[in-house]
């Protein structure tokens, strides 16, 4: 059984008016189709800031883009394993090695952060207490939030794996003025993660709206799972000496306190970006309520029309599914129904009176 994983923003159900209209093109991997509807809002660049499945990288090799940061030649693409396509990204923790992580710029400081992959640990050896770093953005090539630039960012992921079987103790730390400042440490759930089994993870931050102001979000939710995982607002995110996320690093560790264990980490399917805004293929009319997604990737955006290449991952042809417009504010329309590997070109006239999610 696949689990998949989301990070959603959980908020009350209320009407916002975004609407699919209608779908022009085959919904098939690789293909372009064109979404009409109204209410979508704007995107600026509608390409996401990365997406790679690792298909075209080099097997053995570091993916395009990406440095090695810590546990040169533990880090490299494989095929191994994949979510979808051929290769996957995998992370080489041996007994004894302590931190194996990439290092990305992204280009750009940006106050909110949007971040999806596909995630498999498949683990070798047991211990009471493991602790899993998986992931992290800061404003500074460093990687860590105590160093010597007083304007340093950071969103710092601790998962800590006991006896085998649960997850607790679990936290994520938003940091600023390079560490001293934390105004959040947000624990989670026991059933946080699956070990030996691919799972869909998704992650944001939406900073602060101006220098000092307490309204920056940060959340995590499981598909098929009743509440979310994480969901913290009303913190301060940065202040007015700052600088804003930029580095985004991929793995670091999976080790209990004398290194005696050891695990194979695999991303893939990794999207990284400036927004919420995006578009997502689900398995049920609400994206809530979904127990499959797949993330889409736009080439243009407009508030009446959207176009994306499809990313079909493993949905397969004749599946029954549905289309889904997520804004910058996080407002989700209803979900249009699609078939996978069908042209879609109809048109349907919205319903009326029904209740909108909003969540990145």
């Amino acid at each position: 059984m696949i689990f998949i994983f989301l990070i959603l923003l959980i908020a009350p159900l209320v009407s916002y008016g975004q609407t699919i209209s209608s779908t022009r093109g085959a919904v098939s991997g690789g293909a372009t189709i064109t979404i009409s509807g109204s209410s979508f809002g704007s995107k600026s660049p509608a390409a996401p800031l990365y997406f790679s499945n690792f298909d075209t990288d080099t097997i053995s090799g570091v993916p395009d883009g990406w440095s090695v940061s810590a546990g040169e030649d533990y880090t490299y693409v494989d095929d191994t394993e994949s979510w979808s396509g051929a290769n996957s990204l995998r992370f080489e923790i041996q007994t004894g090695i302590s931190f194996v992580q990439l290092l990305r710029d992204l280009g750009e400081h940006t106050k909110t952060i949007y971040f999806s992959t596909s995630l498999l640990i498949d683990k070798t050896g047991t211990a009471p207490d493991i602790q899993f770093k998986a992931w992290r953005y800061t404003s500074s090539p460093s990687g860590y939030y105590y160093n010597e630039e007083a304007t340093t960012t950071s969103v710092i992921n601790n998962f800590f794996y006991y006896n085998d079987s649960y997850w607790a103790n679990t936290n994520t730390y938003i940091r600023y003025d390079g560490g001293s400042e934390f105004p959040v440490n947000v624990g989670s759930a026991s059933d946080a993660m699956v070990v030996g089994e691919w799972q869909r993870v998704e992650q944001w931050v939406i900073g602060s709206s101006s220098a000092g102001a307490s309204d920056a979000t940060l959340g995590m939710y499981r598909v098929g799972r009743a509440s979310a995982l994480q969901d913290e607002d009303g913190f301060v995110s940065y202040d007015s000496d700052d600088l804003n996320y930029r580095y985004f690093m991929l793995g670091e560790t999976w080790r209990n306190k004398d290194y005696s264990v050891s695990a194979d980490i695999y991303y893939d399917d990794v999207y990284i970006d400036n927004t919420v805004a995006r578009v997502e293929i689900g398995d049920t009319p609400s994206l809530i309520d979904c127990t499959h997604r797949e993330i889409q990737l736009p080439t243009s955006w407009s508030a009446t029309e959207i176009s994306i290449t499809v990313n079909q991952g493993t949905f397969i042809a004749d599946d029954s599914a549905y289309l889904f417009v997520v804004d910058a504010d996080g407002n989700v329309s209803d979900g249009y129904a699609i078939t996978i590997g069908a042209s879609e070109s109809a048109s349907i006239t919205a319903p009326t009176n029904l209740a909108a999610t909003r969540t990145p």
